[in-house]
């Protein structure tokens, strides 16, 4: 009583698109700006993974970073390991280039980086 005569049948065809995405590279980013500039500041790693020591100027409060070129852009986590308060975001980005400017989630407004502050970053390009 009551069962079911058939099973259930999907007719049709589902077509799944994937977006390109640049390969990994060795590469590491390269400072365009900002981030306490020159004196003393430091970029290592790769371009999927890296950390910044932000320089001794005390008056940036982001900085840009030339990428190796993605197809339509990057996308960045970043932390900014000395003062965790601080939140790390990116606020523009191309398929060549990153900005990352550093908020106080205390005063809910941006704030500079401190010498020496260690930004871990990891990449995604899409």
């Amino acid at each position: 009583k009551g069962g079911i005569a058939t099973a259930p049948q999907l007719n049709g065809t589902t077509a799944i698109q994937v977006a390109s995405v640049v390969a990994f590279s060795a590469t590491q980013p390269t400072f365009t700006s900002g981030f306490g500039g020159a004196t003393g500041r430091t970029i290592t790693g790769t371009s999927t993974s890296f950390s910044i020591v932000v320089g001794s100027s005390t008056t940036d409060n982001n900085g840009v970073l030339g990428m190796p070129t993605a197809t339509n852009g990057w996308v960045v986590r970043a932390t900014n390991q000395t003062a965790p308060a601080n939140l790390v975001q990116q606020s523009a980005s191309s398929t060549s280039s990153v900005t990352l400017t550093q908020y106080n989630t205390t005063l809910g407004s941006a704030t500079n980086f401190a010498s020496g502050d260690v930004i871990k970053c990891v990449a995604t390009a899409y």
